[in-house]
């Protein structure tokens, strides 16, 4: 790829992402205006992530998963979801509100704090950017660590069959028997946007790394209402960097970081759903947590 392919392939990627990031956002607004910090982040990027792979699903239910058609329905969701933000924004809440929201606790004047959000930060980076670092020079899942032939097994044939084909839908075998035929897709399907828009398999390679930041925001968000949001977040944080997730997610298109992160980010929504807020917000809690 030159310059111009990959200036081309991200302003196609941005002309996907960019809208169903819009589209989560009005989402959020519509089902949970109060949400703000780090849980309406959460729930923002959540929102984008399930916006994205639904519409993936359901576009190559009929064969159509290609980018004009993925670029076109992420706009549609745009308008969708505005239009209901601004109708449900004018309604009044209902009078089983339950508490007032608790003002997110955290680093504020706690140094302790400061040193184990950055400590777990920087711990997670350095790991997982060595194995990303190896994969750039020998290849998304070719770096050597543990089982990462999965990747060039099925993860990534999944993906390029849906980018290809336009199908997710038809079922695809890479064994004499099914052995991964019935497996989750949802992250190779993230892979086939990134094929679909850059034409390369370029961004797989950072799939996963995109997620940590995910995982630990969500992490925060089970223990901000009770101040305890950079000890959960380091918990996140130390998952992440046992040697075995690093060595088998790091630089490869696996998939147990998005059913990590996406468990993590359920358990924050009904955990702080449940701690400080009423029946609007639990329902909110219901919808992003069912994406996650």
């Amino acid at each position: 790829m030159n310059a111009t392919s990959y200036t081309l392939g991200f302003l196609r990627l941005t002309l996907v992402l960019v809208p169903a990031a819009m589209g989560a956002r009005y989402l959020r607004k519509a089902v949970a205006p109060d949400w703000t910090g780090s849980l309406g982040l959460l729930a923002g990027a959540i929102g984008t992530i399930g916006i994205v792979v639904v519409l993936g699903e359901v576009l190559g239910t009929f064969g159509l998963f290609h980018f004009p058609e993925l670029a076109i329905a992420c706009f549609a969701t745009v308008v969708l979801a505005f239009g209901w933000s601004r109708k449900t924004g004018h309604q009044p809440l209902p009078t089983t509100v339950g508490p007032m929201p608790i003002p997110e606790k955290g680093v504020a004047g706690h140094w302790s704090d400061v040193v184990i959000v950055a400590s777990s930060i920087g711990l997670v980076t350095a790991q997982w950017t060595g194995w990303i670092g190896q994969a750039l020079d020998s290849g998304i899942g070719a770096g050597g660590g543990p089982a990462n032939g999965d990747t060039l097994w099925y993860h990534m044939p999944f993906a390029a069959y849906f980018a290809q084909s336009g199908w997710t839908s038809r079922l695809h075998y890479l064994n004499a028997d099914p052995l991964v035929t019935y497996y989750p897709a949802n992250t190779s399907l993230l892979h086939g946007v990134g094929l679909v828009t850059l034409r390369s398999d370029f961004l797989s390679v950072f799939v996963n790394f995109a997620l940590v930041p995910l995982g630990l925001v969500a992490g925060w968000c089970i223990g901000r209402s009770r101040g305890v949001g950079p000890a959960t977040l380091a918990g996140v944080a130390a998952a992440l960097t046992l040697p075995i997730v690093a060595a088998t997610q790091a630089g490869t298109a696996k998939d147990d970081v998005l059913g990590l992160v996406g468990l993590v980010a359920a358990v924050a929504f009904v955990v702080d759903a449940h701690a400080v807020s009423g029946t609007r917000d639990r329902q909110a809690a219901a919808l992003f947590g069912g994406l996650s």
